[in-house]
C-alpha cells in the first residue's frame, strides 16, 4: 500500500483552509492525486520544461 504522510497533510490542510472553488497549480506528479484527494480543480502545463526542447 502506498502511503506518503506528507502528502496527506498537505492535502487535509488543504480541504480545511482554502475555499472549494480555489483553483491549484503545480508539478505535475502531484497535481492528479490533489485533484482526487481534494476535489479542487486544478490546472497545469501538461509538457515537460526542457532546455533540449
Amino acid at each position: 500500500e502506498y502511503n506518503n504522510f506528507e502528502q496527506e497533510q498537505l492535502f487535509d490542510w488543504i480541504n480545511t483552509n482554502t475555499p472549494e472553488k480555489a483553483v491549484f497549480a503545480g508539478k505535475m506528479s502531484i497535481m492528479a492525486n490533489l485533484l482526487l484527494a481534494t476535489g479542487r480543480p486544478i490546472v497545469n502545463n501538461p509538457y515537460y520544461e526542457s532546455t533540449d526542447m
